[in-house]
């Protein structure tokens, strides 16, 4: 069997080291399958970048040298996530923001959160300031606050749902501050 020039590892037929990455020089690709035994009981797992097999304690792909990245909880990266519309959609009616933290948008759901939160603030201080001075502009305030707020988070359910949809489509979803996309 043939070893690796730079590790010392034994690497069989492939063009790239599976333990140190480096390229094996004038090997030619032989397309073998590897024989599992009945006892061994080894998860299948696939290189990201070309799609062939790769045994579980593999670091690279033997067919282009590409090291194993672990699959992480970023939005935008080439996985395809599977979350459910309805949960998202049900926790965004819940919280304002939800329903993004729920898909990994952590920057677009604490944005929408907080801003939720400001506009309320807002809205009750001049609501009780205007109460002791204007009754009925107190009211047109309150009221319009309360709209300004509806607003907010019917557009936050609505960009979660979009956002699902993208994500579950497997494009690419910008995690940004909301009001980032009207600047």
């Amino acid at each position: 069997m043939v070893k690796c020039q730079v590790c010392g590892e034994e690497i069989g037929n492939a063009i790239f080291c599976e333990n140190c990455g480096s390229k094996i020089p004038s090997q030619k690709k032989n397309k073998k399958e590897k024989v599992i035994n009945n006892n061994e009981k080894q998860e299948k797992k696939f290189c990201a970048n070309c799609g062939s097999e790769m045994a579980s304690e593999d670091k690279f792909c033997s067919n282009c040298g590409t090291y194993e990245l672990k699959a992480t909880n970023q939005v935008g990266n080439n996985l395809v996530a599977t979350f459910n519309p309805g949960t998202a959609f049900l926790i965004s009616i819940y919280t304002t923001g939800a329903g993004h933290i729920y898909l990994g948008l952590f920057k677009r759901g604490i944005s929408f959160l907080i801003s939720q939160i400001v506009l309320v603030v807002l809205v009750a201080i001049f609501t009780l300031l205007l109460g002791y001075l204007w009754y009925m502009l107190a009211v047109i305030v309150l009221l319009l606050g309360i709209l300004a707020c509806l607003t907010l988070h019917i557009y936050s359910i609505y960009d979660s749902y979009k956002s699902i949809k993208k994500i579950t489509n497997g494009e690419s979803v910008e995690d940004i501050m909301f009001f980032n996309k009207f600047m």
